[in-house]
């Protein structure tokens, strides 16, 4: 409630630049706590006043954290155009950081939606720019999502080595934030790797971390991704717990990516532990989020196709449906 008490007070007395400070600090809050729709109108708002006051150094920023509330939620057309406007604005503007860190969320869209290699040509721009201007906190921006890229296409030990590397220079320079993001791709790494003992120990530090900043979308992708580990570790029974909490905090802040994947992975369980009738359910709730996302936010036929086929989870999704599928009968 605090964060809200200065911006009717400068916008009664005209000061234009104090309100988009209070907003723009408002937008970056509610977007890490998963206050989505309160995002979203706080974004127009700021974008209202920058176009109209023609101060739009921030812009940039605002589309690319409007990008992230609208990805969480499914909504990857609107993230894709934010993203790129953005960008663009910043390269109007000769504004080479925030050019870096537009090329790298670029990059994490393209990876959400299935297109690894034109992820890991944006990651690897926005590496060099950010090389360019020395800064640390871009070059770890940067890399993390480097790491992320390599990860999509299989190259796991240079995953691993970009993503510790960043993640100690989060965990140096105390950028909470971040250090959250580069955990959930590094578990994952090491994961993909089969390194079990160094997941679960970077899933906890990530969900402590995640519940102590409130984050709960990394909070549901840490649940998700400790049920994988029980998974691994035969806790059907307690995976499968781990993952109706995830569920009901994902439907609480409309995480729509994250409930597509907690049902495959429940799915999936269901499958591995004999519940045919309940993992068929759990693999329909699935399609249904499928079906939603391509018909709803894709509207270009090339990236529906690539969500459908190379995005890693709709892979996953039609492994579990062609197995259950019923043999065709003999003629």
């Amino acid at each position: 409630m605090p964060l809200f008490v200065p911006i009717p007070i400068r916008r009664r007395l005209g000061y234009r630049g104090g309100l988009m400070d209070s907003l723009y600090s408002v937008l970056v809050g509610q977007v890490f706590t998963a206050n989505y729709q309160a995002a979203d109108e706080t974004a127009q708002e700021l974008l209202d006043l920058q176009t109209k006051s023609g101060d739009l150094y921030r812009m940039p920023l605002v589309k690319y954290y409007l990008a992230l509330a609208h990805l969480y939620r499914s909504h990857l057309n609107e993230a894709g155009e934010n993203l790129k406007e953005g960008l663009q604005v910043a390269q109007e503007h000769e504004q080479k950081s925030f050019q870096a860190l537009g090329l790298a969320w670029l990059g994490y869209y393209y990876l959400t939606v299935g297109l690894d290699e034109k992820g890991l040509e944006q990651a690897e721009q926005s590496c060099q720019l950010a090389n360019e201007l020395g800064s640390p906190l871009y070059v770890m921006k940067a890399q993390s999502i480097l790491g992320t890229a390599y990860r999509h296409l299989g190259r796991l030990e240079e995953a691993v080595e970009e993503l510790e590397s960043v993640h100690a220079v989060a965990n140096d320079m105390s950028f909470t934030s971040d250090e959250i993001m580069i955990l959930y791709q590094l578990s994952r790494a090491y994961m993909d790797t089969g390194s079990w003992d160094k997941a679960e120990e970077s899933v906890q530090n990530l969900l402590n971390l995640a519940t102590a900043s409130k984050m709960k979308e990394f909070i549901v992708r840490g649940q998700w991704l400790r049920s994988n580990l029980q998974t691994h570790q035969q806790q059907y029974d307690a995976a499968l717990n781990t993952l109706v909490q995830a569920s009901n905090l994902a439907e609480e802040i409309d995480a729509r990516l994250a409930q597509y994947m907690i049902q495959i992975q429940k799915a999936h369980i269901y499958q591995i532990s004999g519940n045919e009738a309940a993992s068929r359910d759990a693999m329909i709730y699935a399609q249904r989020i499928q079906k939603k996302v391509v018909e709803n936010y894709l509207p270009d036929e090339t990236e529906q196709n690539v969500f459908l086929k190379d995005n890693p989870h709709s892979r996953r999704l039609q492994k579990i449906v062609d197995s259950q599928e019923p043999e065709p009968a003999d003629q």
